[in-house]
């Protein structure tokens, strides 16, 4: 039997797939299987990707183009794994990423993910930025109910059987699946964290997470669904509200930077429990003539020189 499954979903690649399936090929644990999934790509994967397929655990799924959740969900469906690993296709893994990760969910059986800690690998200069912040394990629900703790798909390792019972992606939600998939998990089980870096998170252009508005907004969606589907506590709900705040406050002030008042202005009114004169101050600077955020700025810059 396949002990994991590991899944590389994959839109219009660029050289980086490359790296990343020999980031694969070199790792330390060998029961697995690699699922490539092109979602759509209108180039040749199967062309770029085929001097690299040398063993019959490889195997490329082609689908109509859905979004990088349905082609995860593609992948688990055509799964024989116990456990599954995803892995973006620009990013890249230490050789003891598996291995350490089937061990940790070997050895603790209440936990139905992991995932580790991680660097950030810039394209422009091809550095290595220092270790992310330290994450946490264990019981994680009313945490995430918070915030998002994983960064990026490529930290995790999964249970199949979390899948099984819990479905799949959310392909209603654009970018925030993942988190929408972490709050449901982190409900049922608890959650393992390795604080060794054994990911290399690729930042360039084209990563989606730095659609900030589209991601603040599936953030805000994903938290205000959770409010209306289970039966939170008082304790939760604060907790819930207290991040929800903060997302309406940080989503108004990316806002009020981009000129879109209304906008600003919707999203303030609902932050005010979290940062009360602030947002106060900074929705009255939306509607009085002349007061707008980038004359204060301005005001305030000329005050300070």
């Amino acid at each position: 039997m396949v002990k994991v499954t590991i899944i590389i979903p994959t839109y219009n690649p660029r050289e980086h797939l490359i790296d990343t399936l020999l980031s694969v090929r070199t790792q330390n644990f060998t029961n697995i299987e690699v699922l490539i999934v092109d979602d759509g790509s209108t180039v040749d994967v199967s062309t770029l990707i085929k001097p690299y397929i040398t063993a019959d655990n490889i195997r490329c799924i082609r689908r109509k183009n859905g979004g990088t959740a349905a082609a995860r969900n593609t992948g688990i469906t055509n799964s024989t794994g116990e456990y599954i690993a995803f892995l973006d296709h620009d990013d890249i893994w230490l050789p003891d990423k598996v291995a350490l990760q089937v061990e940790a969910l070997d050895r603790n059986l209440s936990c139905g993910l992991t995932y580790c800690n991680f660097q950030i690998l810039d394209e422009q200069t091809g550095s290595l930025i220092n270790p992310h912040r330290q994450g946490e394990g264990g019981c994680m629900f009313e945490k995430f109910l918070y915030r998002n703790y994983i960064t990026t798909a490529s930290q995790i390792m999964v249970r199949r059987s979390c899948f099984d019972q819990l479905g799949l992606f959310d392909e209603s939600l654009p970018i925030v699946d993942d988190y929408d998939f972490y709050l449901r998990l982190s409900r049922c089980y608890d959650i393992h964290y390795d604080p060794r870096v054994l990911t290399h998170w690729r930042s360039h252009q084209f990563n989606t997470s730095k659609n900030y508005e589209k991601t603040q907004l599936g953030r805000i969606k994903v938290k205000e669904t959770a409010l209306n589907r289970w039966a939170l506590s008082d304790n939760q709900k604060k907790i819930l509200f207290k991040g929800l705040r903060r997302d309406y406050y940080e989503l108004a002030y990316y806002y009020l930077n981009s000129e879109k008042y209304s906008d600003a202005r919707n999203y303030f009114r609902k932050a005010v429990p979290y940062r009360p004169v602030k947002s106060i101050v900074y929705y009255l600077s939306t509607c009085v003539p002349g007061l707008s955020y980038l004359n204060m700025k301005a005001l305030k810059n000329d005050f300070l020189k």
